[in-house]
């Protein structure tokens, strides 16, 4: 099973993609460790409500989990997780 909501896409998202890509050779080009200096990124956030960001929700499983479950805690609480990468 794999749990993953997505956003549809509209025709011009293609050229928007197009440009982003012409632009990204345009800086190779300038400079080849361009994306060296780029900081790639995402965060997710895990709440015992119930709530479910499914943003980045994967479970990748041959049979049904069953891998969500009700807790009842006293206290309510979230946790936001980040992560980034840069430089390799």
């Amino acid at each position: 099973y794999h749990i993953t909501l997505t956003q549809a896409l509209t025709p011009n998202d293609m050229r928007q993609r197009v440009l982003f890509c012409q632009w990204a050779r345009q800086m190779i080009a300038h400079d080849a460790d361009f994306f060296k200096y780029v900081l790639f990124s995402d965060e997710s956030t895990f709440k015992n409500t119930g709530e479910l960001n499914t943003h980045n929700c994967h479970y990748w499983s041959d049979v049904n989990p069953y891998w969500h479950r009700q807790v009842n805690n006293q206290h309510r609480w979230s946790v936001v997780v980040w992560c980034g990468i840069v430089n390799s």
